[in-house]
């Protein structure tokens, strides 16, 4: 019996343990990782395409609404990296790369919210991040060109007192490194040793040399758009924010005196790695990142709304508007426009925070409220320099060289010295008469030279009737003919003589040609 029963109950442990090891079995091949994962993988990433292009595209306009107008200088457009630019470059780079784990998709832009500073000293970014940084590395900002001063361009210094002429010579001398410009003398600087040296590179103290529309002229954080702002510059000792030579609130670039490691294989070694991460075959196609209809929509929109905010001319500051866009109508204010984009297809979540942003009141230096709201963008200070920048039309009389003091309202207050080529120039230009027959003629039109030892026209905003002249009376068109006028056709004659014989050996026979033609 007892054999019997042991015999008989054989079958039924038998019965009960094949579910068990079927199951054990069928999870087992669920699962694969390794080189059996990566077609799977693979196959999910290439169908995300679409939707990472989509969402890279997206964050390309919300870049373009963070920084501002590219007319007007302000704290988030200015030469060099400033924080207006790195979500720019990280959204193209993820365009072109449309892997998340080669670019860094989805990752935050350096310096915002939880984004790993040990990471960047040890190389392990995506390459949209990187590229961010090598930038910032490669091209600081400099207090030489501030959005309230860059001279000797921003205002032009003057060597002949025409604007445009001196304008070319200050630009050929620059970029011929004759004389050197403290806005470029910094690019390009830090070899690639030092950034992918083990350790990484570390960031000096990156001033933003222009006041934000935030506390303390700081640029502030949007948590919305993921864009990083600045900092305050703390004094060690005091505690306190340090202020400048012309009492302004110093803050520095959220990569101040952080390490990065420049590591272009890591990118690539992160996606061979991905591609063979475990995978469920029964979840499978599931984190495809799929573009909806909406967001089809919507980042065309935003794009659109961004183009606008971004390159439409006719906002205060620009040469199309000295000092206002009198004569505009209002819905073709840049504002409306975008409200009428976001009213287009409503729902637009990046262009409603842009307009809420906007509605923001807020207030900049000397107690003026910024126009773009607590949107990123010149504050009136800024706006009233560029309106006496771009008054001052076909003269620069007046004007401070750049190894002048700064004028008392400028944000950050730097001078240098220039060429001795640029000296020789302008001596010549005084000692031969040139500069004195064109000052006479400028007051024969009506030019008054800008007083900039005053600091109250950069917290004046101007009006109409103060940039008549400006505006209406020069006409480069009437120079020779206005010239003869004035001092006679035997003046007139000597002078374009003497240009002739003496200009080439100054200039060089191109630019002197310039000069020679309006004679």
């Amino acid at each position: 019996m007892l054999a019997t029963s042991m015999v008989s109950a054989s079958p039924v442990v038998s019965h009960q343990l094949q579910p068990l090891v079927r199951s054990i079995e069928s999870r087992l091949v669920d699962v694969v990782s390794g080189l059996e994962a990566v077609p799977y993988n693979l196959f999910e990433d290439i169908l995300s395409i679409p939707g990472n292009e989509l969402d890279a595209f997206n964050q390309l306009g919300v870049s373009l609404m963070g920084s501002g107008t590219w007319w007007v200088s302000s704290a988030t457009n200015l030469w060099g990296e400033d924080t207006g630019d790195p979500g720019r470059f990280m959204a193209l780079t993820q365009m072109a790369i449309p892997f998340p784990d080669i670019s860094g998709q989805g990752s935050p832009e350096p310096g915002f919210g939880d984004f790993s500073w040990a990471d960047a000293a040890s190389g392990q970014l995506g390459l949209s991040q990187q590229i961010s940084l090598f930038l910032d590395a490669q091209l600081p900002v400099s207090a030489s060109s501030d959005a309230t001063w860059s001279a000797p361009l921003a205002p032009v210094s003057p060597i002949t007192g025409l604007t445009g002429i001196d304008r070319s010579i200050w630009s050929l001398q620059i970029f011929t490194g004759q004389t050197q410009f403290p806005l470029i003398n910094n690019w390009f600087q830090v070899p690639l040793s030092d950034l992918t040296q083990p350790g990484g590179y570390t960031f000096p103290t990156v001033v933003n040399p222009s006041l934000g529309v935030g506390e303390n002229g700081a640029v502030p954080s949007d948590d919305v758009w993921g864009i990083a702002g600045t900092q305050p510059l703390i004094d060690p000792e005091t505690g306190l924010q340090v202020v400048n030579d012309n009492g302004f609130p110093v803050n520095v670039m959220p990569w101040s005196n952080e390490t990065f490691q420049l590591n272009l294989l890591y990118p690539f070694e992160n996606f061979y790695n991905s591609v063979q991460d475990p995978l469920d075959t029964t979840t499978f196609l599931s984190d495809v990142n799929l573009p909806s209809f909406d967001g089809l929509i919507y980042s065309f929109q935003t794009f659109l709304a961004a183009s606008v905010i971004a390159f439409y001319p006719f906002v205060p500051g620009t040469p199309f508007c000295i000092p206002v866009c009198e004569g505009l109508p209002s819905d073709l204010s840049m504002p409306d426009i975008v409200e009428d984009i976001n009213n287009l297809y409503p729902g637009n979540a990046d262009i409603q925070h842009w307009l809420d942003l906007y509605n923001t009141p807020s207030t900049g230096p000397g107690d003026l409220p910024n126009p773009y709201g607590m949107t990123n963008g010149p504050t009136q200070m800024e706006i009233n320099l560029a309106n006496l920048v771009n008054g001052q039309g076909m003269f620069d009389f007046g004007n401070p060289q750049p190894s002048d003091p700064a004028p008392p309202g400028v944000e950050t207050p730097i001078n240098f010295d220039v060429s001795q080529s640029i000296q020789d120039l302008q001596n010549f230009m005084q000692t031969s008469g040139i500069y004195g027959l064109v000052e006479q003629w400028a007051n024969t039109q009506g030019y008054v030279p800008i007083d900039w030892s005053d600091p109250n026209p950069l917290f004046s905003p101007a009006t109409s009737a103060t940039a008549e002249v400006a505006t209406n009376a020069f006409d480069p068109s009437q120079f020779a003919a206005d010239f003869t006028e004035l001092f006679g056709t035997g003046v007139s004659t000597e002078f374009a003589q003497m240009l002739a014989s003496e200009l080439p050996q100054l200039l060089g026979t191109e630019l002197s040609e310039e000069v020679l033609s309006l004679f």
